[in-house]
């Protein structure tokens, strides 16, 4: 399992309050409040009807620890499930299955954005730049896509890929001390000023930053663009998992909604090093390009053949080739 993804995802499943009482626990909504997670708003709300289909969960029960049927129990609030097992729970059963169920969530929701109304809805926070903005600057702010690197969990944490240069990058770490705060709800002023007080961001300047974006005569308030705010606030979770994404979805998403990028957008200039305002020639780049090739090709050679056998190999080949003129 690689480095990069954490086995604690305690940053994307929901927190387990640790009152028993039992009007909380039938209230319980899983999906929103793991949607309310702060780092979790690059997920879609999955429809129970496609959590519910067995069809759709293939294949998934290998890569959970817990049973399937608990834990779409807990997912889709099944009420007797919430008063019977899952009261009786201790604070650190309810932990491990809250995990397991964010993981289910998350390699269920990998199938469910390849689908028509998945798409639709991936469309949605993409319009909104919820995945942010490529940082090259030759692809002027065009918006990103999150993808996967594997279509197995516990390999690599998600990327973001552009399709405007059609290159992967890592996303913006999620604020340090997100746990101090509990939910948002993304409504009012107040939200932000919290969140403020909590992680130290200038949220008015970045409320200015956005008005000067918006047409004369309108602000962020008459846009509704909190989901904006907040997603800039926020950050990621750079923990979720690539698997929640796939590798397929967002060349998929591509053709389905191919006039998101004319071929107007495509980067035609390439950034071009220069000494003194004068370009370097070009045999420099030659060179430069034949010593890497060369660098490549020896450090290959160096791990696959052991040089011992291949002087024993060309001694025999040589050897044998004497014997057939002599």
């Amino acid at each position: 399992m690689s480095n990069n993804v954490s086995e604690d995802n305690s940053d994307m499943i929901i927190s387990d309050s640790d009152s028993n009482s039992q009007e909380s626990i039938e209230d319980l909504n899983w999906i929103q409040t793991f949607l309310e997670k702060p780092g979790n708003q690059i997920f879609v709300e999955i429809p129970l009807q496609y959590l519910t289909d067995r069809f759709n969960l293939v294949g998934l029960n290998k890569y959970c620890s817990e049973k399937m049927s608990t834990m779409l129990k807990l997912i889709t609030d099944d009420i007797d499930f919430l008063r019977d097992e899952y009261s009786s729970m201790s604070s650190i059963e309810r932990r491990m299955l809250n995990q397991e169920c964010a993981k289910l969530y998350g390699l269920i929701h990998a199938r469910y954005i390849l689908t028509y109304q998945g798409q639709y809805d991936m469309m949605t926070l993409y319009s909104e730049n919820i995945f942010g903005k490529c940082p090259r600057t030759a692809c002027t702010g065009t918006a990103l896509l999150p993808v996967g690197l594997y279509d197995v969990p516990d390999q690599d944490s998600f990327k973001l890929y552009c399709p405007c240069c059609e290159d992967v990058y890592r996303p913006a770490s999620i604020t340090q001390g997100m746990e101090l705060y509990s939910g948002f709800n993304g409504s009012a002023l107040c939200d932000y000023k919290r969140y403020q007080q909590a992680f130290d961001y200038p949220v008015e300047n970045h409320l200015t930053l956005r008005d000067s974006e918006l047409p004369l005569g309108k602000n962020l308030d008459s846009e509704g663009d909190d989901l904006n705010i907040i997603n800039q606030v926020l950050k990621f979770n750079i923990n979720i998992d690539g698997s929640y994404f796939g590798t397929t979805f967002p060349h998929f998403f591509l053709m389905q909604y191919p006039n998101i990028l004319s071929t107007k957008e495509k980067p035609k200039e390439r950034f071009i090093p220069t000494i003194y305002n004068f370009d370097l020639h070009y045999n420099s780049q030659i060179l430069r390009y034949q010593e890497l090739k060369r660098q490549q090709l020896e450090d290959k050679l160096s791990k696959e053949y052991d040089p011992k056998l291949i002087k024993t190999k060309s001694k025999k080949i040589f050897t044998s080739k004497a014997k057939m003129y002599t």
